[in-house]
């Protein structure tokens, strides 16, 4: 019998972008290491358990408005990294809205 490995990247359905945007959590602030459609990773000052229903909120500035992504997910991973804990969620709802609309020129 002959077993193959997959590794970790041959295993996931979204392509991971490693991309840095603030992020909040409750009360917590921290900043995203990468993001995908089905999750993220990011670092806090907080350490959720494993398994438990967050909610967050990532925020991409752009010229002349703020991208709002909300999102509800489940906490797959903690790492420990010094003062802070490296986060790894599974999105399962998101909505996006625009905080600073730009004012519409007549």
């Amino acid at each position: 019998m002959t077993h193959t490995t997959i590794s970790p990247a041959q295993r996931r359905e979204y392509e991971r972008m490693p991309v840095v945007l603030p992020v909040k959590l409750d009360q917590y602030t921290g900043m995203t290491q990468d993001v995908s459609a089905g999750g993220c990773f990011f670092e806090i000052d907080h350490a959720p358990l494993v398994g438990s229903e967050i909610s967050c909120e990532l925020e991409l500035d752009t010229l002349d408005l703020t991208l709002v992504f909300q999102c509800k997910g489940t906490v797959i991973r903690t790492v420990p990294r010094g003062a802070k804990t490296g986060v790894a969620i599974r999105i399962d709802d998101s909505r996006m809205h625009v905080r600073n609309p730009p004012m519409m020129v007549m």
